[in-house]
């Protein structure tokens, strides 16, 4: 019979080493030891109504692993930056697994499964997604040598990823404009939404012109009619929004930290654009990252963004002192305890 505990809150040694939770403390003990005490602990145990086992120690729960629990754990190679390397000894204790990036078929196969709506249809074709791997690999390629990012301390990275961001917006757009109109996008029209949002994703993340204007090049090389700067005005309806063809709804709640009419921002090219760009983002429920130095109007396009949409706007400074307590609150202790 196998150790009550050997899942509880434990790491196996290979000197057969066992850590238990006694008391308020960890301790190290023997195997031999922990075969003696096990009649005591096995007494200790309680079960939910569930079933599920756990040992009452100090009024505190500690629950036994179900023994179907598997554990995968999952990293990046060593060469990728801000990644910590694990010591030999860590590393040995797991069965490692290679895992090889996915080669050219596969890649375009989930892409072109990814562009089917509701119904089935195809809305892309497999040579303009060929076109978007050939663009793909060519930035990736780039920013590996270093002439895309030069300026930046941290590497651009583009994986397949990316490639399913394209295509969930695709084909979020495509569906709700034909669902709008009530009727059959024509295919032309579909591939320049297809561009459009080749170009948001791989471009807009860039912050040197240079770096933009080589990612470019890229893209306009498989591709043709690549419209670079196209026009944004915005429509103001009772219950939405629209920034261009990308529409918010307007919350009617009466949320409490709704921003007032001094968060208006003067609607410049630029500015209509970010504001596309961020509409976008929260209609597919992304989660954007405004990367920009100070007084480049970060903070600002967000909260003009929830005035117009009518959404509370809360802002957290976070440095190296925040806590996490600031984001997700603390244990408050009650009183008498």
């Amino acid at each position: 019979e196998s150790c009550v505990f050997e899942r509880i809150n434990c790491l196996l040694d290979d000197d057969k080493s066992l850590r238990i939770p006694e008391h308020q403390d960890e301790a190290w003990i023997q195997e031999a030891e922990y075969l003696k005490k096990r009649n005591t602990y096995a007494e200790a145990l309680r079960h939910e109504e569930d079933g599920t086992e756990y040992l009452l120690i100090n009024d505190k729960r500690t629950y036994r692993i179900h023994p179907h629990f598997r554990l995968f754990a999952t990293m990046n190679p060593a060469d990728y930056a801000g990644r910590n390397i694990l010591s030999p000894a860590l590393m040995n204790r797991f069965r490692v697994k290679w895992i090889d990036d996915f080669w050219r078929g596969e890649w375009m196969l989930m892409l072109y499964e990814a562009l089917r709506d509701d119904k089935g249809r195809y809305l892309i074709d497999t040579d303009s997604i060929a076109r978007l791997y050939f663009a793909h690999d060519k930035i990736q390629e780039l920013c590996k040598k270093g002439e895309i990012g030069s300026e930046d301390r941290e590497q651009f990275y583009f994986t397949i990823r990316n490639a399913k961001r394209i295509a969930r917006r695709v084909r979020t757009r495509v569906m709700e404009q034909e669902k709008r109109d009530n009727k059959l996008l024509h295919q032309e029209y579909i591939k320049r939404i297809f561009i459009e949002e080749i170009l948001n994703v791989y471009i807009s993340g860039m912050r040197t012109e240079s770096d933009r204007e080589i990612a470019i090049e890229c893209i306009k090389g498989p591709f043709e009619n690549v419209n670079i700067n196209e026009a944004v005005n915005i429509t103001l309806l009772p219950d939405r929004i629209f920034f261009g063809d990308i529409s918010l709804e307007i919350n009617k709640t009466n949320q409490p930290y709704v921003p007032g009419p001094d968060s208006v921002m003067t609607h410049t090219p630029t500015t209509l654009r970010y504001l596309r760009q961020l509409a976008k983002a929260v209609r597919m429920d992304e989660k954007p990252l405004l990367v920009g130095p100070t007084g480049a109007a970060k903070t600002s396009l967000i909260r003009y963004l929830a005035y117009l949409t009518q959404n509370s706007f809360v802002r957290v400074n976070l440095d190296a002192q925040a806590d996490v307590s600031e984001l997700i609150g603390h244990n408050v202790p009650k009183e008498g305890s």
